[in-house]
């Protein structure tokens, strides 16, 4: 029928074989690794020569650059000294003729003839303004005397009309109008209380007539009384009856779910219990190297376990120590 090893054991074997597969890879990753890390350096030396020429030479290049930017630069400021030199010699030239030009001019308009033609001149603008501002006055004026007639004729007109909206008639016949209308509503309202009083009659009537049929109907024989009360000790009865047939049937149900929960329990618990036993064959076959590997891992601990003796189907409760 075979024999069987716990999970816990084959975890144990499968873990120390993989252990050793581990550790042939990490020797040989570290050889790799010393290997890579030689050549890495053997590599870096070269580079660090080529860039220490390269240093060199780029060193050489700025050298020649500054000293060309200093020639530039000496350029540079010869030129602007000579664009100074050229632009302050414009400005005197530029002073001196501004000088001489303010020289005529106040030989041009000095004299008295030339002091003359000016006061004239300023008379006559003075003259224009006079004259433009009482025009301007006198137009202002008239226009405000028409703005004055306009509004006077429109608040008379408007005047007019509210005597002629509001004079004595009118207002007397409003106040027929509005005496009129609230002795038509004080006519409706009358009305519409009357009748309310008259339903209101008519419901108490009604009501006293209902009262008065509900107390007639109400004074029933005793033996009438007493075979309503029987009718409802019966209907109770029944009713009593009914629910206790109903927790009946629930009580069975209940006892039959119960049961098939266990049985279900039950089933759940025998597999769980499969699933921790692996058959040797399984275990040999799933380790590198087979029996061969087992045989050479005993000795690093013992795998004496009770095992099922016979196959997992049967769930036999008999059990024996084995040694693989």
């Amino acid at each position: 029928m075979g024999e069987f090893m716990t999970r816990a054991d084959f975890v144990r074997v499968k873990r120390m074989d993989e252990a050793a597969e581990q550790a042939k890879e990490v020797r040989k990753a570290k050889e790799q690794n010393k290997a890579f890390l030689s050549q890495q350096k053997e590599r870096f030396r070269k580079r660090g020569v080529i860039l220490r020429e390269e240093r060199f030479q780029t060193e050489e290049k700025i050298a020649d650059a500054i000293e060309e930017c200093r020639q530039q630069a000496h350029a540079i400021g010869d030129t602007f000294r000579k664009r100074q030199e050229k632009l302050r010699g414009q400005r005197s030239d530029f002073e001196r003729e501004y000088v001489s030009h303010g020289r005529a001019l106040t030989e041009k308009y000095s004299t008295r003839d030339n002091q003359e033609r000016v006061r004239d001149l300023k008379a006559e603008i003075c003259d224009e303004k006079t004259r433009v501002a009482t025009e301007m006055k006198a137009q202002l004026k008239r226009l405000k005397e028409e703005v004055d007639d306009t509004i006077k004729s429109e608040n008379t007109d408007r005047c007019r009309r509210v005597y002629q909206d509001t004079c004595h008639d009118v207002i007397r016949f409003s106040k027929h109008q509005i005496v009129a209308n609230r002795w038509d509503r004080a006519d409706y309202v009358r009305d519409t209380v009357s009748v309310w009083k008259a339903e209101a009659k008519a419901r108490e009537e009604e009501y006293v007539e209902r009262a008065r049929r509900i107390r007639n109907e109400e004074s029933l024989s005793k033996d009438e009384i007493e075979r309503a009360a029987a009718m409802r000790h019966e209907e109770r009865l029944a009713i009593a009856r009914q629910q206790a047939e109903m927790r009946r049937q629930i009580k069975a149900e209940r006892e039959l779910v119960t049961e098939s929960v266990l049985e279900q329990n039950r089933i759940a618990h025998d597999a769980i219990e499969e699933s921790f036993l692996i058959p040797a064959a399984q275990v040999a076959k799933a380790v590198t190297g087979g029996e061969e590997t087992l045989r050479k891992l005993s000795r690093f601990f013992d795998f004496r376990r009770m095992a099922w003796s016979t196959a997992p189907d049967s769930m036999s409760p008999r059990r024996m120590p084995i040694r693989l």
